[in-house]
């Protein structure tokens, strides 16, 4: 197989960006440029966007709209962070394909010592691409809901992740 993948961002939460650089704004004017210039022969094209309002649990209208337009531009997996909660995915079948399209609004937190509610919590998403001879390539999606513990050990903060509950889908 051969990917595409392409990464932006609504901005650089008021870091200043070193010169010689390189952050990719979001602006679906230079994101169609890139996109123009993935190679004819790449089989998925996946766009991770750093994007959403923090700590709110369902995606935003713009949010849903530049998933939209990354779709329809030919994005095949669209994956977003930002929020530091798990927002909802959408998953797109097709019965010779299995999986032809996902959108994960925000993927959460896999690890970190916030502590507002939600912020122990993380998706870990998987795609599992499978292209035999003489049959149509396929792909299954499965997201695992995943939970931050924390605990003192010997005068040390102890962290582990666990996963909770998952799913898969063709």
């Amino acid at each position: 197989f051969r990917f595409a993948l392409l990464a932006y961002t609504y901005g650089t939460n008021g870091i200043p960006v070193p010169e010689g650089t390189i952050v990719n704004l979001i602006d679906t004017a230079d994101m169609r440029r890139a996109l123009d210039r993935v190679p004819a022969d790449t089989d998925y094209t996946i766009m991770m966007i750093h994007w959403g309002e923090e700590y709110h649990r369902t995606q935003s209208p713009e949010q849903e709209a530049l998933a939209g337009w990354c779709r329809r531009a030919g994005v095949d997996f669209v994956i977003g962070s930002h929020p530091h909660v798990t927002q909802p995915f959408v998953v797109e079948r097709d019965s010779v394909a299995g999986v032809k399209g996902v959108t994960v609004f925000s993927l959460g937190n896999f690890i970190s010592n916030q502590n507002d509610p939600y912020t122990d919590l993380g998706l870990m998403v998987r795609l599992d691409f499978d292209k035999r001879p003489y049959a149509p390539a396929r792909v299954a999606f499965r997201a695992d809901t995943v939970r931050r513990l924390r605990y003192p050990k010997e005068g040390r903060m102890i962290y582990k992740v666990v996963r909770e509950s998952g799913g898969t889908a063709e």
